[in-house]
């Protein structure tokens, strides 16, 4: 059985599409991606503008007695404390921050290297159990707290 060329039907990508539906649904394609992304964009920037209005409403809060203690970055919390004028009736616990993971490595050749993490260890230990520790970061805190304060 014969078949015309017309009752075949094109396996060719567009074929029955006019030129202007290949080219227009492309770049309706791209023009969607453009606002998605741009309507992303202005997502992030309203949410990283408002922490500072947070971390402002954590201290009226605390002000007003709504909120006994805001937890809050310190580098953040100065430049409010001092917009809000409540310097004096706010405190900061110098013992309590917020905490980074550190990670000690040694080489992996090293044949010492598990003896020297085990010995820096052993010292981080009997650092926290004599109080050193704390002794250390809380004079580390003062001390940048009273540099912050002094800028």
């Amino acid at each position: 059985m014969s078949t015309s060329t017309s009752q075949r039907k094109s396996t060719r990508r567009g074929a029955g599409l006019r030129p202007g539906d290949i080219v227009f649904s492309g770049a309706a394609r791209t023009a969607g991606i453009i606002i998605l992304t741009a309507l992303g964009l202005v997502a992030l920037f309203l949410i990283v503008e408002s922490i500072p209005a947070l971390t402002a409403d954590c201290f009226k809060g605390i002000v007003d007695g709504s909120y006994d203690i805001a937890t809050v970055e310190s580098q953040a919390a100065y430049p409010i404390i001092d917009e809000l004028g409540i310097a004096e009736v706010v405190m900061e616990n110098p013992r309590i921050t917020s905490l980074q993971a550190i990670a000690a490595m040694a080489y992996k050749t090293n044949p010492r290297a598990l003896e020297y993490l085990a010995y820096l260890n052993r010292g981080l230990t009997d650092m926290r159990d004599s109080g050193e520790w704390s002794t250390i970061i809380a004079s580390s805190l003062k001390e940048a707290s009273e540099m912050s304060q002094a800028e």
